[in-house]
């Protein structure tokens, strides 16, 4: 592993705060628990690596079983407090996204964003992806007759959801939030919803709604000017679209999955496209990870592939499963990685003391090959967090 210091700071509203533009945006209160209550997740992510927190300033805060699973695959991690760092000049700075907000913080530590940030929050822009799907369909890829549509005026958008049944999107909002279901027509609730997305975001996107049979996503690592796969992710979502977990499998167990819905031969362009229009669009002025979620449903009786549904210009829980099973996970063993949340005191510690016990962690060539284990802070005050169950295949 890489011997310099990895520096991170979780910003798990980046979302929100690119949409914002403002350097000095203030999160929503659930964001900055999140943020607290998961910050030991980037132990997971990278070798040799120090979480910036507000708050959580001690390895107290992490169970004694988890800092103890962390010694046996050789983990180091540490928590320190923002306000007191000082940075020694020799740091990789990480956040979970970038935005003028994350930028604004780590400038007074001497680190200047490399970056455009404008390129971020235009190819972030969930219209952009009307344009690659125009690619896809170029290269017979996607129906042309699915293609998402880009309102800007609320008679479009009575004019189309009195057509059919549509999910409406803002242009920029957090994964499988900004999200609204045109299931009646152009009801009092679709037209406030619209009107105030136009008002304050410029547009709304109008996409048809598919009978979805399976999430998925590739993972891109873009840097020096390309972009290269870095990875499948499999994911479950709810009805809403909100991220529920991912499954801890192999590449080549989720490529089999996808090949069995839509064929090998579209699974293989489909990914080749992408690192083309990478390479031509987002990683010329970007370096990090970029998140394709799509998804597999049934449209007019044929199972599908949509190639892209969102874009995200930043550290995905999809590519942090992704991280964690290629590093952590013994080959052979499958699992869940998933994000939980708790609103009473103590229900998380209290939850997390159970599933150890039913499942304590085995290691198998010092990986870990069944188990459970909470990845993230365990104390009577923290109410989010991200755990993993693994079992072997």
């Amino acid at each position: 592993m890489d011997k310099r210091k990895n520096i991170w700071l979780l910003n798990f509203e980046h979302d929100l705060a690119l949409a914002s533009g403002m350097p000095f945006y203030m999160p929503p209160k659930v964001a900055v628990s999140m943020n607290e209550d998961m910050s030991p997740l980037p132990f997971w992510l990278s070798g040799n690596t120090t979480v910036l927190t507000q708050q959580l300033t001690t390895q107290q805060a992490i169970a004694p079983e988890t800092l103890a699973l962390m010694e046996q695959l050789g983990i180091d991690g540490s928590l320190r407090r923002t306000s007191t760092f000082e940075t020694q000049g020799d740091e990789t700075f990480n956040v979970w996204g970038w935005d003028p907000q994350s930028a604004q913080q780590l400038r007074k530590f001497g680190f200047e964003y490399p970056e455009d940030l404008e390129h971020i929050k235009t190819w972030s822009h969930r219209c952009k992806t009307i344009d690659f799907l125009k690619q896809f369909a170029a290269n017979g890829l996607f129906p042309a007759n699915l293609l998402p549509r880009k309102a800007t005026k609320l008679k479009e958008i009575e004019s189309w959801t009195q057509a059919e049944k549509l999910i409406l999107k803002a242009p920029l909002s957090g994964s499988g939030r900004g999200i609204w279901w045109a299931l009646n027509g152009f009801d009092f609730n679709v037209q406030r919803w619209s009107n105030r997305t136009i008002s304050t975001q410029g547009c709304v996107l109008c996409e048809p709604i598919w009978e979805k049979t399976g999430d998925f996503a590739m993972e891109f690592r873009c840097g020096a000017g390309k972009a290269q796969f870095a990875g499948y992710s499999h994911f479950m979502a709810d009805n809403a679209g909100v991220y529920r977990c991912n499954l801890l499998e192999s590449n080549e167990a989720t490529e089999a999955l996808l090949a069995d819905k839509v064929g090998t031969a579209t699974v293989l362009r489909v990914k080749a496209l992408w690192e083309e229009l990478l390479t031509n669009t987002i990683a010329p002025h970007y370096n990090g990870i970029v998140g394709i979620d799509m998804l597999t449903g049934t449209v007019d009786g044929v199972e599908r592939l949509n190639p892209c549904v969102e874009i995200n210009l930043r550290m995905t829980m999809g590519m942090a499963a992704r991280l964690i099973y290629d590093q952590w996970i013994a080959p052979g063993s499958v699992g869940e990685y998933r994000t939980i949340h708790f609103k009473q005191d103590g229900e998380l510690k209290s939850h997390a003391a159970e599933q150890r016990s039913l499942h304590p962690v085995e290691l198998t060539n010092g990986k870990i090959s069944k188990g459970y284990a909470l990845l993230t802070a365990e104390t009577d005050n923290t109410h989010y967090g991200v755990e993993i169950e693994v079992r072997t295949n």
